[in-house]
């Protein structure tokens, strides 16, 4: 199997260095960039760009367009490229392509390909086109000697979700059959015949192991890394050097910048300024906006603008207001007309539309009151934790709000002597929704409020602030079964390998629950008087006693853990905690339940390549254990020569049987876990674990098969 890699940048300057002279790029459509930079690795040599072109062409945009040629045939030698009678470019050679798009004259065109040495052969290929206005094209050559056919593609510069990429590949490749494309086993295109250009795949930014299959067979496999928001298109086809093997695979790999929106609206909030129609440039963003009302939220191109107000209805009027407005990548805008008409202004506020936490609203609140310096908000019961005076003309940061009902209470002037300058009354403030507070300080009438829904995320508003979903306590997150609960789950910590059943007071809780498994909560309501342990498939019962659970505050969840000491079947329980999980994190727990064992240490690998600086220590959340530190130095015997290298950390240290240890934060990641003996350092066992961030593991140290040895098991938490 072949690996063919990126271009080496010297390659790229090299042919950019050549270039005769370049296309007018004063409004390309998609806003090419250099190639990203070149791995170490070595490999066959690679398709050259090429950028001869055609002077510039004098066109406007609407009789624009963008392309790109690709010579992906081995046998079209330094051909040249034409558009009718209008060169385009010359000695282009096997493998080579034009790095950025060339303005072209848009619409229907004839292509034609001659060889450049030799000008007064015939064409090699003659081919129509079209060419939209504004659009950009790939033209690709492919094809062997005598068969030559021309491939157009057209980039899909729209835009992308955060994070992502967009691929496109061409199957230039007439000796291959049809394709299949795999990421990693997972396959992402089928059946792609020569000649033919994929379907647009949206992939998760940065690197991708792909894989080429020609039927059933292996061709070659390549490394694509997408940048986020760009849009690559991938061509395969022979490499020129081995032209006469068909299982040499070149690939040249074009890439564009797609266009970055952002959601705009209009907030009238001017007292004597009257309805007006609102412009970006030449496009209308909103009509007929009279005082204490909101357009509707608009998606618009991300650029910057020349915004326009005019007197409603009244489009060939001078504008009241002319500003410039410049709309960032992904933000979201209120644009606020704000003051008297005589000292107009706009103010951008950027909202927060995404999802709120599951118990929580977001709050925010703007000054546009005339002659208001600042105000105060604040409710009946106090100011708000984390809201500080508003400037006129300004917004105060969003505001993670408790969902429910609440008012408000709007002041100026000073804490000493505050005055009352408006008041929101009690309403259902929602979680999934955003709301922006326009003070305006219009008499009798309260602050308008605009609302938009963003729906809920697997966040929750704790008192420490917002936490992830699921570190949060199951009655306070929502995936408990309540408040008022006496919740428990089982830990199956018997070495039997069998499953087996739970009763609590007679009645079945858990079934067929496996050797080393855990299950989700279920709420009992209240703490039961007996607990009976079966085996699911014959009803041997192994535990049935009257039992004592610790006592059952509201919002009560216990770990039942499971295990044989010698041959007597035994419980241990574990209260759980409230603990925030950081990102990047994941939370342990260790339960000894290996009773021919002394007690234990669990050590986690260093590192084959350590970094120079330490990882940084996860944020400090009430209650929650610290992450361990590295064992510290220990001096020498005079003499001895230190050996220097990565030490062990010491995750969970001195576990005895029958104790469950407090969790600790651990990186999120793979990681290799030793478990040894504490006097004598002896290891009993070892494995490999990787854990996702946020989420809550089970490590169980239960006796091996040999009865010299622990066996370690990971469990993952169930919610």
């Amino acid at each position: 199997m072949r690996r063919f890699l990126s271009l080496p940048l010297a390659l790229t300057a090299l042919a950019l260095s050549l270039a005769a002279c370049g296309g007018d790029k004063d409004t390309p459509a998609p806003s090419p960039t250099p190639p990203p930079p070149a791995p170490t690795e070595t490999a066959q040599p690679t398709p050259t760009p090429f950028a001869q072109t055609v002077a510039g062409l004098a066109l406007a945009p609407d009789e624009t367009a963008w392309l790109r040629i690709v010579n992906a045939s081995p046998e079209l030698s330094r051909v040249s490229v034409y558009l009718d009678d209008l060169l385009v470019v010359a000695a282009l050679r096997p493998g080579d392509y034009q790095q950025s798009p060339q303005k072209v004259p848009a619409g229907d065109r004839v292509l034609r390909i001659a060889p450049t040495d030799d000008k007064s052969a015939p064409a090699l290929l003659e081919a129509p086109v079209s060419l939209p206005a504004r659009s950009t094209q790939v033209l690709v050559l492919a094809g062997r000697a005598g068969d030559h056919q021309l491939i157009v593609a057209s980039e899909d510069t729209s835009p992308l979700p955060k994070a992502t990429a967009r691929l496109r590949v061409i199957n230039a490749l007439p000796d291959a059959g049809t394709l299949t494309v795999q990421d990693g086993q997972r396959t992402l295109l089928s059946a792609l015949a020569f000649g033919e250009v994929s379907e647009a795949l949206t992939l998760a930014e940065k690197g991708h192991d792909l894989a080429l299959l020609a039927g059933d067979a292996a061709l070659a496999e390549f490394e694509f890394y997408g940048l986020a928001r760009y849009a690559y298109t991938i061509v395969l086809f022979p490499a020129p050097e081995a032209s006469a093997e068909p299982g040499g695979v070149a690939r040249v790999e074009l890439r564009s910048r797609v266009e970055d929106e952002a959601q705009v609206r209009v907030m009238h909030a001017s007292p004597d300024l009257p309805p007006v129609d609102v412009y970006l440039d030449a496009v209308s963003l909103a009509e007929n906006v009279a005082y204490r009302t909101a357009s509707v939220w608009t998606t618009q191109r991300a650029a910057t603008y020349q915004l326009r107000l005019l007197p409603a209805e009244e489009p060939d009027a001078a504008p009241i207001l002319v500003k410039q407005i410049a709309l960032r990548a992904d933000e979201t805008v209120s644009l606020v007309l704000l003051g008297t008409q005589d000292r107009l202004r706009v103010t951008a506020v950027t909202e927060d539309l995404s999802p709120t936490p599951v118990n929580a609203t977001r709050l925010l609140f703007v000054n546009a009151a005339p002659d208001v310096i600042s105000v105060r908000v604040s409710t009946y019961s106090g100011e708000v934790p984390g809201l500080r005076s508003v400037p006129f003309g300004a917004a105060s940061h969003p505001l993670v709000y408790p969902a429910g009902i609440s008012a408000f209470v709007i002041e100026t002037g000073s804490a000493d002597s505050p005055r009352e300058i408006d008041r929101l009354p009690e309403r259902n403030w929602q979680a999934g929704t955003a709301y922006a507070v326009i003070i305006t300080n219009m008499p009798d009438a309260p602050p308008v409020v605009l609302e938009t829904e963003t729906g809920v995320g697997d966040t929750m508003l704790a008192a420490e602030g917002v936490v992830p979903l699921e570190s949060a306590p199951p009655s306070a997150s929502g995936w408990g079964p309540g408040a008022r609960v006496f919740a428990i789950r089982l830990v199956n910590a018997l070495t039997d390998e069998a499953p087996v059943d739970l009763l609590a007071d007679g009645v079945p809780i858990f079934e067929s629950v496996s050797p080393y498994s855990a299950t989700a909560y279920y709420d009992l309501g209240a703490s039961p008087d007996h607990l009976e342990i079966r085996q699911s498939a014959n009803g041997t019962v192994l535990f049935s006693d009257a039992i004592s659970l610790p006592p059952a505050p509201e919002g009560t969840y216990l770990t039942l853990y499971v295990y044989r000491d010698s041959q007597t079947v035994r419980f241990e329980a574990a209260t759980e905690r409230a603990l925030q999980v950081p990102d990047g994190y994941a939370l342990l727990r260790v339960f000894h339940a290996a009773p021919g064992a002394p007690a234990l240490r669990v050590l986690r690998a260093p590192s084959p390549a350590p970094t120079p600086t330490p990882s940084p220590a996860p944020p400090a959340s009430p209650g929650a254990p610290t992450p361990t530190a590295p064992l510290p130095e220990t001096s020498l015997p005079a003499g001895e020569k230190e050996e220097i290298g990565p030490v062990p950390d010491i995750l969970l240290d001195s576990i005895d049987f029958r104790l469950i240890v407090d969790p600790a934060l651990v990186p999120a990641g793979t990681h290799e876990l030793h478990i040894v003996e504490r006097v004598s350092a002896r290891e009993v066992g070892a494995l490999t674990v990787t854990l996702a961030p946020r989420t809550a593991y089970e490590l169980l140290l239960l006796p091996d098969a040999s009865g010299q040895g622990v066996r370690a098991v990971l469990v993952a938490h169930r919610r």
